[in-house]
């Protein structure tokens, strides 16, 4: 049986943001909403962590990394666990998102801790212009 309950939401002008937590088969499980379109959960961590490790692959193990998004922190959590990268940069333009990764899904999932990791508040793409 799968149960959820909402964990906090966060309205900005007509947009609704909100975090669930689910009991889903025994695990615990998180989805990310926005404006009631869903759009992530961790039960698909699976390709943000693929994503990462692939990226990793296909230029050589670099020595940083740039993360457009920070979600639910699985493409950051995946890219700790890379010894070789000295710098991880993960650019989110949301800050609740930020705030719900630092106090929510951080003690749980253990994304944040790293200090190779900076969090960047901000618009991607202004982000990598700027560059």
């Amino acid at each position: 049986m799968e149960t959820r309950r909402l964990l906090s939401s966060y309205t900005d002008g007509d947009r609704t943001l909100q975090l669930w937590e689910a009991e889903m088969e025994g695990e615990r499980a998180y989805e990310l909403v926005s404006g009631g379109v869903f759009l992530m959960a961790s039960y698909n961590a699976l390709s943000s962590e693929r994503m990462v490790s692939r990226a990793i692959e296909r230029f050589g193990h670099p020595r940083s990394l740039l993360i457009g998004g920070l979600g639910l922190g699985y493409s950051a959590r995946e890219a700790c666990l890379d010894r070789e990268l000295t710098r991880i940069d993960v650019v989110e333009i949301d800050r609740q998102i930020i705030e719900w990764n630092r106090e929510l899904l951080a003690p749980r999932l253990g994304a944040l801790d790293d200090p190779r990791l900076r969090i960047l508040e901000g618009d991607f793409l202004r982000y990598i212009e700027a560059e």
